[in-house]
């Protein structure tokens, strides 16, 4: 992918992350107005010509369904974000990783690759000799001893 399909693609589930939250939002007021509003709507103008001696059904059911739902999309907002979030980091990484390979100047010069494959030669042939002189200095130490 290119870095614009990638930024794009970062933006559009930043988006979505925000509207599906907002929803979940809206959705929990929503059920706090219908179970606040709608029994009394309902004994106002359902049952207004009937004598009740008890509580309908319908009334006890009304918190627990709003509720129900409201509660289920909170939790379908939540794990849809958490795999969006998942689907940024990924999507970011991978801009990074094409716009550091998009540059073809990683930042060094053909001089200081020069100089580090000196270091490195000289780091790789300082060990032998190190190697051979503490190897001598301890097999004179044990013949002393």
């Amino acid at each position: 992918m290119n870095t614009q399909t990638l930024q794009f693609k970062i933006e559009n589930l930043r988006a979505t992350t925000i509207q599906r939250t907002l929803e979940g939002l809206f959705t929990v007021v929503a059920s706090l107005f219908v179970t606040a509003l709608l029994p009394s709507l309902l004994i106002k103008y359902f049952y207004a010509n009937a004598q009740l001696f008890e509580q309908p059904k319908l009334l006890e059911y009304i918190p627990v369904a709003t509720f129900a739902i409201s509660g289920a999309y909170i939790v379908f907002v939540i794990v849809g974000n958490f795999s969006r979030g998942a689907k940024i980091r990924q999507a970011e990484s991978e801009l990074a990783l094409s716009e550091s390979m998009t540059a073809n100047d990683l930042g060094t010069t053909q001089e200081e690759l020069a100089e580090l494959e000196k270091i490195v030669d000289n780091a790789l042939a300082k060990p032998n000799k190190s190697k051979r002189s503490n190897t001598k200095k301890s097999t004179r130490k044990k013949s002393a001893k």
